[in-house]
């Protein structure tokens, strides 16, 4: 029996800030964050298709779940930025804005939420794996005069991702779906992002109570997927997607 919906978290924090001129600073940060506690893909509110009530190989209590499989999750996340400010002249500033995040989840968990051996996400090759790496830039250069201000920016994004996840259908799940017992189903979608955008905002004071505001924004985003599957067939070997 696992217990569900519990916390536990390593969390760490740091932070930088430079400023070897009274118009030029360096703020740098880092926050890393680690989660190891079960989860589960389901859980019973009822009797479930392949377990008898009364058959002792579920629970329907809540955050509990009944499994013949183990539970793990780990969750690791690093997001990391830099931030520059540079007052170019009394009435112009430059900021740059540079990003990183890279981010794991892996979890093996027991789906069908019972002790019945009908299928699960093994711990092998860190079970269901979600892998995200981003970078991201964004520049900006700023005026304030006395009758207009204006800004112009700069943004630059880009990622890579990954999802697997295995499925094992057991001894019961197996010959249920007319297949092996224990036959494994594979399943992937790999993506990659790549985005870019400008942008302008301006104002003009025409009098002392009247203002002009004008915004535009150009954005340009690229996706990449490739998803594959494979499916063991009795005599013939997998099919694959």
């Amino acid at each position: 029996k696992e217990l569900l919906g519990g916390t536990d978290v390593d969390f760490a924090r740091a932070a930088l800030l430079i400023e070897p001129t009274d118009g030029f600073s360096v703020d740098l940060s880092a926050r890393y964050e680690k989660n190891t506690a079960p989860t589960a893909f389901q859980q019973h509110f009822g009797t479930p298709l392949i377990a008898p009530a009364g058959s002792g190989l579920y629970t329907d209590e809540p955050n509990e779940i009944i499994a013949n499989q183990p539970f793990s999750t780990e969750v690791d996340t690093l997001v990391t930025a830099a931030t520059v400010n540079w007052d170019v002249a009394d009435d112009l500033s430059l900021r740059s804005i540079t990003s990183y995040v890279d981010h794991t989840s892996e979890a093996a968990v027991d789906s069908d939420g019972t002790a019945v051996d009908f299928n699960y996400v093994p711990e092998d090759n860190g079970g269901f794996k979600r892998t995200s790496e981003s970078y991201g830039q964004e520049l900006t250069l700023e005026r304030e005069g006395e009758t207009a201000n204006w800004l112009l920016g700069a943004f630059l994004y880009h990622e890579e991702a990954e999802n697997a996840l295995p499925v094992v259908l057991g001894t019961v799940g197996g010959p249920a779906n007319g297949l092996p017992a224990n036959a494994l189903l594979e399943q992937s979608v790999d993506s990659e992002t790549d985005s870019w955008a400008v942008y302008s905002d301006m104002t003009w004071s025409l009098t002392d109570s009247l203002r002009l505001n004008l915004g535009l924004r150009y954005t340009h985003e690229e996706q990449d997927f490739m998803q594959y599957y494979a499916i063991p067939t009795v005599g013939v070997g997998p099919l694959t997607a």
